[in-house]
C-alpha cells in the first residue's frame, strides 16, 4: 500500500468555551498511511507536553486543569512520508464566573436633606470579576434592615423653553429631578430665546433637588431654575409696556377722582 496523507485535515470541537480550571480535550482529525505524527501548535509555538495539566496522547490534546494563560488558537500539524498537512485554527476561550467579596460593615442610611434611619451593607461582583462571559453575580448585592431610608440617584429632566421676559428683566426656565418610574413633569413654556451657559446667573434654589419614586428618595444634583437676563430688546419692550400699564391704571384712578 503507498504513503498518503488526505489534504484535509482538521480539529474537533471547532470552538471551545471552558470554566477556568476545567478540563477540555482536542482531537485531530487526519487520514493518513501509514499513520501521521501530530503536532500541536498554541498561537504558532508547539506545546510542550507538561503532565499532569498537559498531556499529548497520539492525536489529541488533554488540558486537564485549563488556566487563562490557555486561551490561544490551536492547530494541528500531522506529517508522514507522503506529506505535511496544517489544520484550521481552533480557538479555546477560558471564562471566569463572578464571585462575591466580602459584605461591607454595616453603615446608617442617609439621604440627602433627610436624617439618618437603619443600616445597610455592600458587596461587590470582583472576587474575581466575570471575564468572557462569564455568569454574573447571584443575590442582592444589597442588604439592610427593614427601617432602612431607600434612595438614590435620579436624573434630570429636559429644561423648558425659556419663559417671556418679567418686569424684572428676567426669563426662567426649569427641570424636575425624576427617577425610572417617575414622568417627567410637562414645564409650561412661552418664547425660546436662545441663551449661552455664561450669560446664566445665580438664583435662590437649592444646588440639590428630591423627589419620591415608589417610596424612594430620588435626589438629583445641580439646580431645578436657572434665570437669565433678556437680551435683543426684550427688557425695554417690557419695561415700556410695564409702565403704559402704569400709566393707564394712573388715569383710570384721576378719573374716577373726578366723577366723585
Amino acid at each position: 500500500m503507498s504513503a498518503a496523507i488526505k489534504k484535509q485535515i482538521s480539529i474537533s470541537p471547532k470552538i471551545v468555551h471552558v470554566a477556568k480550571g476545567g478540563q477540555t480535550k482536542l482531537h485531530c482529525i487526519v487520514n493518513a498511511t501509514p499513520a501521521a505524527k501530530v503536532v500541536w501548535l498554541k498561537n504558532g509555538v508547539p506545546v510542550q507536553a507538561n503532565p499532569p495539566y498537559v498531556l499529548l496522547e497520539d492525536i489529541s490534546l488533554l488540558l486537564a486543569q485549563v488556566e487563562l494563560q490557555d486561551m490561544a488558537n490551536y492547530t494541528c500539524v500531522a506529517e508522514n512520508i507522503a506529506g505535511k498537512r496544517v489544520s484550521e485554527p481552533v480557538p479555546i476561550t477560558v471564562y471566569v464566573d463572578g464571585g462575591w467579596s466580602q459584605w461591607s460593615p454595616w453603615t446608617d442610611c442617609k439621604c440627602p436633606g433627610h436624617p439618618k434611619q437603619g443600616q445597610k451593607r455592600t458587596r461587590v461582583c470582583n472576587s474575581p470579576v466575570p471575564i468572557n462571559n462569564g455568569a454574573a453575580c447571584k443575590g442582592p448585592s444589597t442588604e439592610s434592615t427593614p427601617d432602612c431610608l431607600p434612595c438614590s440617584a435620579g436624573r434630570w429632566s429636559s429644561w423648558s423653553e425659556w419663559s417671556e421676559c418679567g418686569p424684572d428683566c428676567i426669563q426662567i426656565r426649569q427641570r424636575s429631578c425624576i427617577g425610572s418610574s417617575v414622568a417627567a413633569a410637562q414645564m409650561s413654556s412661552v418664547g425660546s430665546v436662545p441663551a449661552s451657559t455664561a450669560a446664566l446667573v445665580a438664583n435662590s434654589t437649592s444646588a440639590q433637588a428630591f423627589a419620591i419614586d415608589s417610596g424612594t428618595i430620588i435626589s438629583c444634583v445641580g439646580k431645578s431654575h436657572q434665570s437669565i437676563k433678556c437680551t435683543g430688546g426684550l427688557c425695554n419692550n417690557t419695561a415700556q409696556g410695564v409702565r403704559a400699564r402704569h400709566k393707564l391704571s394712573q388715569k383710570d384712578i384721576g378719573h374716577q377722582e373726578n366723577q366723585i
